[in-house]
């Protein structure tokens, strides 16, 4: 008598590789607050690696090769945070440049709240809450 193991069927397989890249991005999801800074230092590596094996074989000792590729991920790191600040930066001139602008749009949706029939009182804890200096 003859045994067969014939294994999962098609649709099975399917079901199963979808539950399991559901739980995935669900741990992915749980864990981002973790994940976000590994997967940025998981790129840096990946950026910086190819530079240690020119080194290597120009005659850099090994530990200066490794030192000379963390001070290029450090600079990636300080050039990031350079950017970061100048966006932010830019982002607060922006805002002040448009501060009338935007208390005359939360003056307007007070108004319209109001015409709508909204009590005074939340379409001024509307309009405090759209205050562009907060």
């Amino acid at each position: 008598m003859e045994h067969t193991h014939r294994g999962l069927a098609p649709s099975t397989r399917i079901l199963l590789t979808l539950a399991a890249a559901v739980v995935a991005l669900a741990g992915l999801h749980a864990a981002r607050g973790v994940f976000g800074p590994i997967a940025l230092g998981a790129v840096i590596v990946i950026i910086v690696l190819p530079l240690r094996a020119p080194l290597v074989a120009r005659g850099w000792p090994s530990w200066l090769a490794n030192t000379a590729v963390i001070v290029a991920a450090y600079l990636i790191l300080a050039i990031l945070l350079a950017m970061l600040v100048f966006a932010g930066v830019q982002f607060g001139n922006l805002v002040a440049e448009h501060v009338d602008d935007l208390r005359q749009a939360a003056t307007d949706l007070t108004d319209r709240l109001t015409d709508l029939g909204l009590a005074s009182t939340t379409a001024d804890d509307a309009a405090r809450w759209l205050d562009p200096r907060s």
